[in-house]
């Protein structure tokens, strides 16, 4: 890891980078990214010209196999009894597993058993960490009502988006005019994980998780992509008071509050990466304070 220069780190919104080597003449020409990700996708390619799924409900259909920025994608076609044809992108993105260095921070929500990590490549010439696996092993412990929350908050964030097979009348609703057609933004998957990470991480009492705390709950995630400006009703002048985390009881307590979009830092190698903003969460906390 290398640390960038203060005036660089403010221009970029990150203050340390990540370079790959090798000792080993063969591997060397792996530390490319593009390299790596040329050769993975070329060997995947030749594995799915044989590929026989063993259930014949599970069929690959067009475009069948695509390369991404960092990895590939593979398109699928099911078709079972509850769901008579069901589409299916998997996205597979090859990673190198190595040592957690030293320097790299262990927010509080790391397993204490995890002592590696994966690095991958960008496509662009430059590596990043993947924390897909540590993400994973913390999900796969949920209880039953963190889960509830996560899986209702996953599913606002899907509720605004649109496959890419849909025709294109169902598309155009996922839209919005101001001069001309703008798509629907959702927050990213990997920002929501971080929210909630940060929520698990600052609400430790269980009985906060419980189905009567739902909303709250939710709210308060997307609120940590969100500034909220409360404003209070008390006197003829408006009187604002402006916030970068959502709290609960500054909400109960204004007659009306505005959110406007954020930035948020992902949970994990948060200093290797520049914050991102949290697409449509002040309109869907909006929503919610509408019921």
């Amino acid at each position: 890891m290398d640390q960038l220069p203060e005036d660089i780190a403010q221009l970029k919104g990150y203050t340390t980078t990540l370079r790959v080597s090798t000792s080993s003449v063969e591997l060397k020409s792996f530390t490319d990214s593009e390299t790596f990700v040329n050769t993975f996708f070329e060997v995947l390619s030749a594995s799915v010209t044989s590929f026989k799924p063993l259930d014949y409900r599970l069929s690959l259909v067009i475009p069948g196999i695509r390369k991404t920025k960092v990895g590939a994608s593979i398109s699928f076609a099911w078709q079972g009894s509850e769901f008579p044809l069901l589409f299916l992108d998997v996205h597979i993105v090859p990673v190198v597993n190595i040592p957690w260095p030293n320097e790299l921070e262990r927010p509080p929500m790391t397993p204490s058993t995890i002592d590696s990590v994966q690095i991958t490549a960008t496509g662009d010439g430059n590596w990043r960490y993947s924390f897909a696996a540590v993400e994973n092993l913390i999900f796969r412990e949920l209880s039953e009502s963190k889960r509830g929350v996560l899986l209702a908050c996953k599913l606002l964030t899907d509720s605004l988006k649109v496959e890419c097979w849909a025709t294109q009348d169902v598309k155009e609703t996922f839209t919005f005019w101001d001069g001309h057609r703008f798509e629907i933004l959702a927050p990213a998957d990997f920002l929501l994980k971080s929210a909630f990470l940060r929520e698990m991480e600052d609400v430790q009492d269980d009985s906060l998780w419980k189905t009567s705390y739902l909303m709250e709950r939710i709210k308060s995630v997307f609120g940590r992509m969100c500034i909220m400006d409360n404003i209070s009703d008390t006197s003829e002048s408006s009187n604002h008071t402006t916030t970068n985390h959502f709290d609960n009881t500054n909400v109960k307590s204004s007659k009306r509050h505005q959110y406007f979009h954020g930035k948020l830092k992902s949970y994990f190698g948060g200093h290797c990466e520049k914050a991102t903003i949290g697409f449509s969460a002040p309109e869907i906390l909006s929503f919610l304070d509408s019921w």
